[in-house]
């Protein structure tokens, strides 16, 4: 096994950066009321740094990558035997490749990690088709065992698209995420995969499962490219896997997405998204071996992408990781923006009390302008944990040659009564960023910082989040250092009351 590059806290430009931030006020939102419960930001920490792909010629042609792209969609865990142990993954579109941090002390310092063995930047057999890796998350096992997935790709973008291949991956550390064992590939006959998600079973200790989807991008058609719905699982620690189909489009053109993974009382819930927009749930009782008829957790919305400063704001929010408080409610949430996608932003939640046969949905919070991201997790006390992105299109400003200024900031509330009401929100880091610098118009999406990002209980009344931050847009107090044009920021939030 390779020893992992060890990163300490460094100065801005040089590794890690790590800085505490004192937590900024922030005004209330229109949707929350004063309860007693209270949220504050103790700590917030650059963990991605400079790129340890940054410049480097590797996988393929480099495919939609510049050296000032930077990282996207990253994901967080929390080891249920020791909180202070947490894991860090994120996507790093320097060369398209996948990054990790780890720390073991609740977030006070981190240090960076490489998952080796992906592709032809991290040491994987020589292919000169493979365009990077993409799509990855984090879980803990009971046993403290994590598992990290990631996707690689190849003939997305270089020709002939006809070729076109994507596979997941899982990965092993039985050190807290400072190494990580060789890959292991999920079966998948089609090999046209798609927004997986990797899940430590609790209650099974050696089942790890994951969800995905088939997708073939219209490059493919059928059958290689039919949407699917899919879940594979392990019953021996992530050494080998099994999958199978539990839905099927029968169509090229349309697949399900955001495939979750959820556990209650022993009984696994799969959520996702149906080609249609809706949200509809899956059962299972025996661990993953047959799958209940889909029920409807929530009705179609629409997810539009306004064009603002000459590209697309992608305000999706498709990512959300389904969550278990007190023990047996089943949370998520998803972001409608309206019919055109510039607002009012409302965050929705939906739970189960019934192990998932049943659903409630409401709003929870409205803004009056768009909310880009929103992610929901709980603790066994019965505590929810709400963060999101909050765009100002009303502060926007195109300058020329394709400058643009997006603000935005990233949030954090908490409810203790499973979310009828809510403490003021709270901001992590820059109290105003810019979008357009943390994502990028010449990115296929448009201006986009990812489908997804993490939070996960850690210490008792604490939360760990993990998100994108671009640069500072004007003067903005509680700013954490930011390489590049963008980073991967963690902050350690503590709820009271």
């Amino acid at each position: 096994m390779r020893r992992s590059l060890f990163i300490g806290l460094s100065v801005a430009g040089a590794g890690l950066i790590g800085a505490v931030v004192p937590q900024m006020p922030s005004m209330a939102l229109s949707s929350t009321r004063s309860v007693p419960v209270s949220v504050n930001v103790t700590s917030v920490h650059n963990v991605s740094g400079v790129s340890p792909w940054a410049g480097l010629d590797c996988n393929a042609t480099n495919v939609g990558t510049t050296d000032t792209l930077s990282v996207g969609e990253p994901d967080i865990a929390v080891n249920p035997r020791n909180p202070s142990d947490q894991v860090a993954t994120w996507m790093d579109l320097y060369r398209d490749n996948i990054d990790t941090a780890y720390t073991t002390n609740g977030g006070r310092s981190w240090h960076r990690s490489t998952p080796m063995g992906l592709n032809d930047c991290s040491g994987a057999p020589y292919n000169p088709a493979i365009e990077g890796a993409y799509d990855t998350t984090v879980s803990f096992g009971p046993n403290g065992a994590a598992y990290l997935s990631s996707m690689e790709d190849e003939h997305y973008a270089l020709p002939p698209t006809s070729d076109y291949a994507e596979w997941t991956d899982v990965q092993t550390s039985t050190d807290g995420g400072a190494d990580w064992s060789a890959p292991v590939q999920i079966p998948n006959p089609l090999n046209a995969d798609d927004k997986d998600m990797v899940f430590a079973d609790q209650s099974r200790p050696g089942n790890v499962y994951v969800a995905f989807r088939n997708a073939g991008f219209g490059l493919l058609s059928a059958p290689r490219g039919v949407g699917e719905l899919l879940f594979s699982r392990s019953t021996n620690g992530g050494r080998s896997f099994k999958t199978q189909v539990l839905l099927s489009t029968g169509s090229a053109s349309t697949a399900p997405y955001d495939s979750q993974l959820a556990e209650v009382d022993g009984t696994l819930v799969y959520t996702f998204d149906t080609p249609t927009g809706a949200s509809d749930a899956l059962r299972s009782t025996d661990g993953g071996l047959q799958w209940s008829k889909p029920v409807q957790i929530a009705p179609a919305i629409t997810i539009p992408a306004p064009k603002v400063c000459g590209g697309l704001l992608q305000t999706r929010s498709d990512g959300g990781h389904d969550t278990v408080v007190s023990g047996h409610t089943i949370a998520l949430v998803r972001v409608n923006d309206g019919k055109d996608g510039t607002g009012p932003g409302q965050i929705e939640l939906s739970k189960s009390t019934d192990e998932g046969r049943t659903w409630q949905t409401s709003v929870v919070l409205t803004t009056p302008e768009p909310i880009m991201e929103a992610q929901i997790a709980g603790d066994a006390a019965g505590r929810l944990a709400l963060a999101y992105y909050e765009v100002n299109l009303s502060k926007t400003s195109c300058g020329a040659n394709g400058a643009a200024v997006v603000p935005a900031r990233t949030l954090v509330t908490a409810s203790a009564d499973l979310g009828q009401s809510w403490a003021s929100p709270q901001t992590i880091g820059a109290a105003s960023w810019n979008i357009a610098s943390a994502g990028t118009k010449n990115f296929t999406f448009g201006y986009w910082v990812g489908e997804y990002f993490g939070i996960a209980a850690s210490t008792p009344r604490g939360f760990a989040v993990v998100t994108v931050q671009g640069t500072p847009a004007g003067r903005s107090p509680g700013s954490v250092p930011i390489t590049g044009q963008n980073s991967v920021v963690v902050a350690e939030v503590k709820v009271t009351g």
